[in-house]
């Protein structure tokens, strides 16, 4: 653009460093205090020495003189290199040449032939990031030739791409080349999904019988001014999930019972997701991104078109600008030179091929956009919706989410059967087992049982009772053994008492000594029993070992007898001590029958409890020593009979 006031360029007479400032726009200076700065005054002033000392000052290139050597030799000179733009732009060109390996020669013999393989997309990216400006141009303008040579990398490939013709358009065409695949492919996709969705949705006569069941059901359910509906918003359908039934224990909403429904009452309606298979992708689909697409591919179209024009126009003023022909040669007027206009023909036959076809596919995707436009408008209307305002996103969108809410409430639906199956199983494995415990307690009474096992099994439950303290409790736990029959015996007799509130306490410590008495014959016998069985077992041994001797069998037997002795004294004080548990029992069940009016006699018979609870002590204790005396004295002289004996 011309400079305001006429101000020339290239004012110093050589080479200087670059002041990096940023100019303002000429339509902007009158706006400004620049609108009434002029330096021309200040020119003035400093020509003739005050520039020289300037430039010399400030020069571009530096000169250092070195001293003569003996034999007379030449000054000579070092230079550096010229670097004139700003530090950032400077490091962004040099990034860019590392990154594409390039070199300007060959950038420029590439963009002359429409070479995509060596200027790929990638690498026309990074050119078009790094063309020169307008200034980097007018201050390329000052440097010709050696002084091209001390130009830094950066500027020196800009100084050489700057002498390719219309640079930044040739690398925009060449871009859109490479790029007009992809926005192909983009709008081809885009339209086809619009369309194919909107085909989906007119066509689908099953979707159409679904709606005719939701309307139905919808009416049925709502009373007032919200049934009798004729039809209803789209976006309804996606609400059926919201309302809930009675089912408890899972998930039952609306949804879930329609899924039934069609499965009982209307197969013909199952499977409408095939007939909707495009949805999904049409809920992909925007308008604005289909025109933006197109406009783009457009744009590219009329940019190139542009391109092709000048280039024309350039190889007619280079024709024109020639002089005639030799007689001696035929040429025609419009020839170009024979290396420039080669290459400058290559290009412009190369792209305008280009350009045709891409014109001929953007008018085709353009035809068929415009008619998709015009069938989903018809088929939003169709719904009841605004085409003005719905989208294909949120049009399609509804009937992709109903077709997958649909689907999950149906397996949903399945799941909940499976897990009823498989909780009725479980039910009847349960109630088959406690039939056969049952069969198999009624198939084997206890009254089948032989004399050896119950004797046996006696033994066995009396041990435990005596360990755990209940030979002389209730009676009625499980290891009561073969002590129950008169466990059973004293509980009815105590039974007796305590319904006839007769006896004494003199009495019930007569009973209670008596009940003594029997289990401790019964213990004594069996702990007996018992000692009789491992006395035999250790005299079996002994006599089995070779040179057994009599003395062997005195040491045996008198072993036993001490055994025996303190098994039984070991028994009867825990008897002692049982026993005595059982008299406070007695004694609590002797307090809770008493009468309440009687407050003397229940004193009497307290008094009366004490006394004969002193006396039965003393007198279990003497039947006790007594019983314990003979049952250690019978049974050591039995196996000391036994064990010689054998």
């Amino acid at each position: 653009p011309p400079q305001p006031q006429g101000k020339k360029l290239n004012l110093s007479t050589k080479p200087l460093k670059s002041f990096n400032w940023t100019k303002l726009p000429p339509a902007k200076v009158k706006e400004t205090v620049w609108g009434d700065l002029d330096d021309a005054d200040i020119h003035k002033k400093l020509e003739g020495e005050g520039y020289k000392e300037f430039e010399d000052l400030f020069a571009a290139k530096e000169t250092k003189v070195k001293d003569k050597d003996k034999e007379g030799s030449t000054d000579s000179l070092t230079t550096k290199e010229i670097s004139f733009l700003d530090s950032k732009k400077s490091q962004n060109v040099n990034i860019m040449l590392k990154a594409i390996k390039l070199d300007a020669k060959t950038v420029k013999k590439a963009l002359f032939e429409v070479d995509t393989d060596t200027l790929s997309h990638s690498v026309l990216t990074e050119l078009l990031k790094s063309t020169p400006t307008d200034e980097d141009l007018a201050q390329l303008q000052q440097y010709s030739g050696a002084d091209v040579e001390n130009l830094a990398s950066a500027e020196r490939f800009l100084y050489e791409v700057s002498e390719i013709d219309r640079y930044e358009a040739k690398l925009k065409a060449m871009y859109f080349k490479t790029s007009f695949g992809e926005y192909e492919d983009d709008a081809e996709a885009l339209i086809a999904w619009l369309k194919g969705a909107t085909d989906d949705v007119v066509s689908s006569k099953k979707f159409k019988e679904l709606l005719k069941v939701i309307l139905a059901l919808g009416n049925y359910m709502n009373a007032g001014q919200r049934g009798g509906a004729y039809g209803f918003k789209l976006n309804s359908i996606l609400k059926m999930i919201d309302t809930k039934s009675t089912v408890q224990n899972r998930k039952h909403t609306l949804l879930h019972y329609l899924t039934d429904l069609l499965d009982k009452k209307f197969p013909d309606v199952v499977g409408f997701q095939q007939e909707l298979s495009h949805v999904e992708d049409g809920a992909k689909v925007t308008i604005p991104q289909i025109r933006t697409c197109l406009i783009s591919i457009r744009d590219n179209l009329k940019e190139l078109k542009t391109l092709l024009d000048n280039l024309d126009k350039d190889a007619e003023k280079a024709a024109t600008s020639k002089p005639p022909p030799s007689p001696t040669k035929s040429s025609s007027s419009r020839s170009p030179s024979p290396t420039k206009g080669t290459t400058q023909d290559k290009f412009r036959i190369e792209m305008g091929r280009f350009h045709d076809i891409a014109a001929e596919k953007y008018s085709s995707l353009d035809e068929r956009f415009k008619a998709a436009e015009k069938e989903y408008e018809k088929v939003v209307v169709i719904y009841g919706e605004d085409p003005k305002t719905t989208t294909p996103e949120e049009f399609f969108g509804i009937f992709w989410k109903f077709c997958q809410a649909f689907t999950q409430a149906k397996i949903d639906n399945e799941t909940a059967v499976l897990k009823a199956i498989e909780a009725e199983k479980k039910e009847a494995a349960l109630r088959d087992r406690e039939e056969k415990r049952r069969k198999k307690r009624e198939a084997e009474p206890s009254s089948k049982k032989g004399p050896g096992d119950q004797d046996q099994g006696g033994l066995d439950d009396l041990i435990s009772a005596i360990r755990t303290g209940k030979a002389f409790g209730s009676g009625d736990g499980p290891g009561s053994g073969g002590g129950a029959t008169s466990d059973m015996k004293a509980r009815n007799r105590r039974s007796q008492i305590r319904d006839s509130n007769s006896l004494s306490a003199m009495s019930l410590n007569e009973e209670v000594e008596r009940e003594v008495k029997e289990k401790s014959s019964n213990l004594a016998l069996a702990a007996v029993t018992k000692l009789k069985e491992r006395a035999s077992n250790e005299a079996l041994k002994d006599a089995a070992a070779a040179g057994s001797t009599s003395p062997k069998k005195e040491s045996a037997s008198k072993r036993l007898s001490a055994e025996m002795g303190k098994d039984v004294s070991k028994r009867t004080s825990m008897e002692m001590r049982t026993e005595s548990g059982s008299i406070r029992r007695r004694e609590s069940i002797g307090k809770k029958d008493k009468p309440e009016g009687g407050g003397g006699s229940i004193r009497r018979r307290e008094s009366i409890g004490k006394k004969e609870k002193s006396d039965a002590s003393l007198k279990r204790r003497e039947s006790i020593g007594k019983a314990g005396g003979k049952v250690k004295e019978r049974t050591s002289m039995e196996m000391l009979r036994e064990v010689m004996g054998g």
